[in-house]
């Protein structure tokens, strides 16, 4: 290898140097350079420009799989050869496949966090639905209900025939009543004890 492609190696070595330090400084770089990646795109969307590739905080913002991505497409293939042309077993490689691993079950982790409380947030609407299927007609609700329909009107041969029936027992009972009147009047004669008068005409000698 010549000189000036040996020390283009060793200037990105030292350019991606934070994927190989222990994971807990290694992941405050990684979201160090996110913030600046999501400050980038904030100013190109003020600038009306398309923004860049991992720098829209709304559709970028699970750190983990990015972190992801970036080790297996840049740093991995990128330090392999270079443990394969020094040393396989150079800390600098090991740390990385370590830190690769420790990204991979970060990002489980949020997924199954992110799961969860997507199950939650069903369960939790679906017994708000239930709870209102099942509640008692409230006082509001019965205001707003519409009046019951009116009862039809009765025909116009049903109301004549009634009309006839009211008549006639009228009519009965009015006979009823005068007959009792007669009656009544031929009782109270017979109670006096009197004699009706005899015929005028010649007596006995």
């Amino acid at each position: 290898m010549k000189l000036p492609q040996l020390l283009a190696v060793a200037i990105k070595f030292a350019d991606l140097g934070h994927c190989f330090k222990p994971f807990h400084l290694h992941k405050q770089w990684a979201e160090r350079i996110t913030d600046e990646f999501w400050a980038l795109g904030d100013r190109e969307r003020q600038l009306g420009i398309a923004v860049s590739p991992l720098c829209d905080r709304d559709k970028d913002s699970n750190v983990p799989e990015s972190q992801i991505g970036f080790f297996r497409h840049i740093c991995v293939p990128f330090y392999s050869i270079v443990a394969d042309l020094i040393d396989p077993t150079m800390l600098p490689w090991l740390r990385v496949q370590e830190n690769l691993h420790s990204w991979e079950l970060e990002n489980s982790a949020l997924k199954d966090k992110l799961r969860a409380t997507q199950q939650q947030q069903e369960a939790s609407s679906a017994r708000t639905v239930l709870i209102d299927a099942l509640r008692p007609l409230s006082t509001d609700d019965a205001i707003g209900a519409p009046a019951p329909a009116p009862a039809p009107a009765p025909a116009p041969g049903a109301a004549s025939s009634s009309a006839g029936g009211a008549s006639g027992a009228s009519s009965a009972g009015g006979a009823s009543g005068a007959s009792s009147a007669g009656g009544a009047s031929g009782a109270s004669s017979s109670r006096t004890g009197k004699q009706p008068m005899p015929r005028s005409g010649y007596g006995h000698i």
